[in-house]
């Protein structure tokens, strides 16, 4: 009887050691997915601000590109004005 406590009580303590072993692996597994979820998140915070500026860029261009062409109308229909 004392023969079977005991290895039922080794069998408990390796249980033990197994559930720790696997806590501890599955803690560092989420330790490296949260550092690569940060990363990743950083990376598209970074691009996400390149593409407002990219649009912000766009922006002016396309007005300056209206005025642009406001003006040469302007100029083609004063020289169609004074062109006898």
């Amino acid at each position: 009887m004392e023969l079977e406590v005991r290895d039922e009580e080794h069998r408990e303590d390796q249980l033990i050691a197994d559930c720790i072993e696997h806590l501890s692996q599955t803690n560092c597994t989420i330790e490296v997915l949260r550092e690569q979820l940060e990363a990743k998140t950083e990376f598209m915070t970074r691009q996400r601000d390149e593409l407002n500026t990219y649009v912000q860029q766009i922006l002016t261009l396309e007005g300056r590109s209206r005025q642009v062409d406001k003006r040469s109308l302007t100029s083609k229909q004063s020289l169609a004005c004074t062109s006898p």
